[in-house]
């Protein structure tokens, strides 16, 4: 009986949405409130954007039912919250409502959400003084009410910026209000539960008419007053919390909007600073998450999923943490950030492509960087490091108790031995920046031969009974420093060349030799602005294989579906051993897809016969080098 009274606003709500819908439909395109398609949108017809009307209706209807039965049937309901939802909502749907009719400016829809948001603040709904982290008291003090109000604003339109394909604000708002359902569920707070249901039927109810191809938007009417109810209904439930990730559980139930609001400040702000123009954080792009994946070539509705998924499991890692300890609830908190920083970067934002725009490549070709004094400072730091972890891990001992004196006599010993061999062995007249196998071999080999010194004049001139596997993880330690630092140049320049995300998309026909070479002459030259997206290769064995980074996608006879499902806007031969008829068929393939065709050549050729007439032709050779 009690789960049914749950559930039963949840349904009433649904079904409200649901069967206003259409006629909110059509009273959008009386009054004019039509989405026109533009160069910013992805829609492709005009379309009503006044959803938000049946769900703002269908929330405020319901509500007041259950304020109505809050005696008999309703008890746990609050007037507090009960007004916060209502009376704060207000303004900002009124707002919204206008601006999806006529456009207003941004400042006055601003004023619109600071009005809800103080409503629900005076109302009672807000932080309380102190708030919970991993089962740590954390004081707020006076930050209280200013932090409450920039996190109902922060999400009202966190919500409406991240409404830009179809379905998509809706599905989040569900996931969201669900994932708050739950979290109530857990920690038995019946008032959030029955209002968390209520917006999942509402919007449940709505979704279906706004799924892609969407029939109606939400528009910000709709978005602006899921974001509002939301952060209102996480600061009531969040405040209640007092395990694991505590005050993230309610900012991971949003956190595909939120992350996408920050990222696109954030981003707005770098590319000012680097413009040195001026810029507003309010200006609209086509940069947000969902115009990212729909870029990289993720349809419509796969990209709409993909957020689902990454909202899905956000909401499950908060979930989650009110069961594990704090420890691990931290380390859950990490990889989900891990995860969402390797995200970001596959995202291709100029602004943040420190390593791909090659700003840190600049800083390698600085003079200081370049000679061979600052390297020697650099060997002696990375000596002394590794020296310092081997001991910490050799002994368990990271405050050196019990073994300073060991470290004291090895910090004075192996930078001067390391740099004596390294010089013997010609390391520094090295050039790291077309480092070879042979160049990386050559320093492990003198790293070596450095800890093996080190250990025996160790054993000789300060300790007898120095341990064997103490300088063996030196060595390792040292070897990971050096090469690590060496190669780091090509590490660099291999991210910024494989990450460029400008120019056609380009398919290389033949993985061998010559395809590697043509790949790497893509991703290095950037004045070509071609886009390597893989290969094809007549070998079916090599189907699905991947070579450096890249997938052999298929063969010739496959070209024409490979086209359409990649994306593929050229073809480069990299290849003398093409037969004619594969070379006729991708030729009339790329014809028939209007895409381009390039050729890449490679090869040695003869100026003169061999002698000295081979002599003569070296130097002629060089002299048209010279001069060209």
């Amino acid at each position: 009986m009690r789960v049914t009274l749950l559930l039963l606003p949840a349904v009433v709500a649904g079904a409200i949405a649901y069967a206003l819908t259409p006629l909110v439909s059509v009273l959008a395109r009386r009054l004019g409130a039509i989405d026109i398609p533009s160069s910013r949108k992805v829609h492709g017809s005009p379309t009503p954007r006044l959803g938000g009307v049946a769900v703002v209706t269908a929330l405020v209807v319901t509500l007041g039912g259950l304020w109505l039965f809050r005696v008999a049937r309703y008890p746990e309901l609050s007037l507090g919250l009960c007004l916060a939802l209502t009376l704060g909502l207000l303004p900002v749907f009124l707002v919204s409502c206008y601006d999806d009719i006529r456009p207003l400016r941004p400042y006055v829809k601003f004023a619109g959400h600071l009005g809800g948001a103080a409503i629900a603040i005076a109302a009672g709904l807000h932080l309380n003084d102190t708030v919970q982290l991993f089962g740590q008291v954390i004081p707020l003090g006076g930050l209280a009410i200013p932090l409450s109000i920039l996190w109902i604003v922060g999400v009202t339109n966190a919500f409406n910026l991240v409404d830009g394909l179809d379905g998509l604000s809706a599905g989040l708002g569900l996931i969201s209000a669900g994932s708050l359902a739950i979290v109530a569920v857990l920690t038995g707070n019946s008032e959030i539960i029955v209002l968390s249901l209520v917006v999942v039927g509402a919007l449940a109810g709505f979704i279906p008419y706004n799924l892609h191809p969407a029939r109606v938007f939400l528009g910000d009417s709709g978005a602006t007053a899921i974001g509002f109810s939301l952060a209102c209904l996480t600061l009531s439930g969040g405040s209640k919390l007092s395990a694991g990730l505590a005050v993230f559980v309610p900012l991971l139930a949003v956190g595909v909007p939120v992350a996408d609001t920050l990222l696109s400040i954030l981003r707005r702000v770098l590319r000012g600073l680097r413009q040195k123009t001026g810029f507003s954080i309010f200006q609209a792009d086509r940069e947000h998450i969902h115009h990212r994946l729909l870029r990289l070539g993720i349809n419509h509705g796969r990209a709409v999923l993909m957020l689902y998924g990454v909202a899905v499991t956000a909401a499950a890692v908060g979930i989650a943490s009110l069961f594990v300890t704090a420890g691990n609830a931290g380390l859950l908190l990490a990889t989900l950030a891990g995860a969402s920083f390797i995200g970001v970067g596959r995202l291709g934002y100029d602004e943040f492509a420190v390593l791909r725009s090659g700003v840190v490549l600049k800083i390698y070709d600085t003079a200081v960087i370049k000679s061979g004094f600052f390297k020697v400072f650099v060997d002696i730091g990375l000596a002394m490091l590794a020296f310092y972890v081997a001991v910490a891990f050799k002994y368990d001992d990271w405050e050196l108790a019990t073994h300073r004196t060991l470290l004291l006599n090895g910090l004075a010993l192996l930078p001067s031995i390391n740099l004596g061999v390294f010089w013997a062995f010609r390391v520094y007249s090295r050039a790291w920046r077309y480092a070879s196998l042979d160049d990386v071999i050559g320093v492990n080999c003198a790293v070596c031969v450095s800890a093996v010194l080190g250990f025996v004049l160790t054993r000789l001139l300060f300790d007898s009974g120095a341990a064997t596997t103490l300088f063996a993880a030196y060595a390792v330690l040292l070897m990971v420093g050096t090469s690590a630092g060496r190669s780091s140049f090509r590490v660099l320049a291999y991210l910024r060349d494989a990450g460029r995300l400008d120019g056609p998309r380009v398919a290389v026909y033949g993985a061998g030799t010559h395809g590697m070479m043509a790949l790497q002459e893509m991703r290095s030259n950037g004045a070509l602005q071609l886009r390597p997206v893989g290969f094809i290769d007549d070998d079916p064995s090599l189907l699905g294989r991947r070579f450096s980074g890249l997938p052999v996608l298929g063969d010739v006879t496959q070209l024409g579906r490979l086209i359409r499902e990649h994306q593929i806007e050229a073809v480069l031969f990299a290849s003398d051993h093409i037969q004619p008829d594969r070379l006729d068929a991708t030729v009339r393939a790329c014809g028939a897809a209007g895409i381009g065709i390039y050729e890449f050549r490679i090869g040695v050729h003869a100026l003169a016969p061999g002698g000295a007439s081979a002599r003569a032709g070296a130097r002629s050779a060089r002299a048209i080098v010279e001069s060209a």
